[in-house]
């Protein structure tokens, strides 16, 4: 009889990714266990210091420590192609069905996920700002943003920034200042799903709750905001910052095969800035918008213990999300490292940047990437030691990377 596995991840408390991290295999399930998966596996136990064996639960999937140990499975991704490393990066939400139609009536076992309450607290009091214009937009099908605008004197440019999963703009009113100062403007919204568009109870639309979101729909809200900038800015090139996961979407855009977007959109901008990447399906056709918890170990964001406390205390961020996001996140690295490098515009700039210890991010990914653009004009900067939030990290990285950012841009207007 053919044999079966289904490839799922644990990691105990207090464990860094970069020690030993503990792959659990053996549970029946759907992946086939061939002869050469098996190899594959003695090979990833004997370089990565994997154990062989073990159950796991439901329970260790929610453990504060699973997002950097999912990044230590995509650094064995990026060495070793083969189904299992597929299968061991998907598994990071639960299950990884070998058919992507798979429905829960083929399932041959039982499924128990951690859940959390999708119940959307008071909206929270956060002061409004002296330094932007606040603004409550209508997007895509009339669905409610926030949004705000950092005017500049004699705008030479306009940045539209995306923030990452479970952020929001608010955290970026000192980088976003600074960009003003240097005559950039910023166009910045909080996603769908996240930051006050999910959680202003009197102005966020009816439908919306916390990280309720896809890929598609966040492909759709870029290319209206993309087109919206221009209108607001016809004359200035428009630069797409990424930061984090949205730096996943700031990728992903302009690598569609197909609209949305469209043509005339990806040719508005004048370059793309984007971290490191975030690199892992069937289950999110099944409870899509399912809350799903999301533990996001603030400690691995910045090396700044003000920042961390900051990260922890804030009343805009949640460690959760929805099935549907989380997968359409998580696969989007994937996706533009496998296959969709292959469509970047060969006339658009890309920088890239990253601290070489982010743990929450794939830089070994995003440098697999990088190489494989066969574009002239890109860049990357690589800070030492560094975590995840460049913006908000130790010592003097945030003044090195603002300037990185600025003088890029500054760069790219010569001739303009």
């Amino acid at each position: 009889m053919d044999s079966y596995l289904l490839a799922s991840l644990q990691l105990h408390a207090n464990v860094r990714c970069t020690r030993t991290p503990a792959v659990f295999i053996g549970v029946p399930g759907l992946l086939r266990f061939s002869t050469e998966t098996r190899e594959l596996t003695r090979t990833l136990q004997q370089t990565y210091n994997l154990p062989s064996s073990a159950l796991c639960t439901p329970g260790s999937l929610t453990s504060p420590a699973v997002l950097p140990y999912y990044m230590r499975i995509c650094d064995c991704r990026v060495h070793f192609k083969t189904a299992l490393v597929d299968a061991l990066m998907r598994s990071h939400l639960v299950l990884f069905f070998q058919e992507a139609e798979a429905s829960v009536s083929r399932i041959p076992f039982s499924i128990s996920l951690p859940m959390v309450s999708p119940a959307t607290p008071a909206t929270p009091a956060i002061p409004a700002s002296s330094v932007c214009s606040e603004a409550w937009l209508s997007g895509p099908a009339g669905h409610r943003f926030y949004t705000r605008t950092y005017a500049a004197d004699k705008v030479k440019a306009v940045v539209l920034f995306v923030h990452g999963f479970a952020d929001h703009i608010s955290r970026y009113e000192d980088a976003h200042t600074q960009f003003a100062q240097r005559g950039i403007a910023v166009f910045a919204y909080d996603l769908r799903g996240f930051g006050r568009t999910a959680l202003d109870i009197e102005n966020r639309s009816p439908d919306e709750s916390y990280g309720k979101t896809s890929r598609q729909l966040e492909i759709n809200d870029l290319q209206f905001w993309i087109n919206y900038v221009a209108g607001k800015f016809p004359t200035k090139p428009i630069f797409l910052l990424g930061y984090s996961a949205g730096g996943g979407l700031a990728l992903a855009f302009p690598t569609r095969r197909d609209a949305p977007p469209s043509t005339d959109t990806v040719a508005k901008l004048a370059g793309v800035m984007r971290p490191a990447l975030v690199v892992a399906n069937g289950i999110s056709k099944v409870a899509p918008w399912l809350p799903f918890p999301a533990p996001m170990p603030e400690e691995y964001f910045s090396r700044d213990p003000a920042v961390v406390i900051a990260i922890k205390k804030d009343p805009l961020r949640m460690a959760r999300g929805t099935i549907r996001g989380l997968l359409d996140m998580l696969g989007q690295g994937e996706e533009l490292l496998e296959e969709s490098w292959r469509y970047w515009p060969k006339d658009l700039p890309l920088l890239m940047l990253w601290g070489t210890a982010d743990e929450s991010a794939c830089p070994r990914a995003g440098s697999a990437f990088f190489k494989k653009l066969d574009i002239n004009d890109k860049k990357l900067v690589e800070y030492e030691n560094v975590f995840h939030d460049l913006l908000h990290e130790a010592d003097n990285i945030p003044e090195k990377v603002m300037e990185e950012y600025c003088s890029w841009i500054e760069s790219h207007l010569e001739g303009r």
